[in-house]
């Protein structure tokens, strides 16, 4: 019974609540397409144009999903990744990049991504992308809160 009520709530949060994504690119017009297709689903975006603009938006705006391109002048998305999960842990993470190579897109997944999305996108699976790492993260607290509440 536990189970079917944290399915219901996780179903209910993401059909209620309009979550707010920050697109993390130093490409301005990378920004402008993301955001109009993730608003058009629905969801409240963000957007900064290198790690420290991020950071700060972290710190102030209550974020649920990043979407984080790896090359970015000053700091990448691969140095700036460890920080978000270090500071916000149940942060969801996908990583952007044009660069196809398969070893770092492992090493984002082992610093803790949720998923990695190649340029140029398809903005379908962008979006499917984003619904799956939210839905993902709802399922992990809904279980962790189903730990902490007493059977009964």
């Amino acid at each position: 019974m536990k189970q079917a009520n944290a399915n219901e709530k996780s179903i209910e949060r993401t059909l209620d609540q309009q979550e707010t994504l920050l697109v993390v690119d130093d490409e301005a017009a990378i920004r402008r397409v993301l955001c109009q297709k993730l608003s058009r689903e629905g969801y409240q975006c963000e957007e900064a144009d290198a790690a420290e603009q991020a950071l700060n938006m972290l710190e102030t705006s209550p974020i649920a999903l990043v979407i984080l391109d790896i090359k970015m002048p000053g700091k990448s998305g691969i140095e700036l990744l460890p920080e978000i999960k270090s500071g916000y842990p149940d942060m969801a993470v996908i990583m952007a990049t044009a660069v196809t190579d398969i070893g770092i897109a492992i090493q984002c997944l082992k610093l803790g991504a949720d998923d990695y999305i190649c340029k140029p996108f398809n903005l379908d699976e962008v979006s499917l992308g984003v619904q799956r790492a939210l839905w993902l993260h709802g399922q992990r607290d809904d279980d962790a809160e189903a730990q902490r509440t007493p059977d009964g």
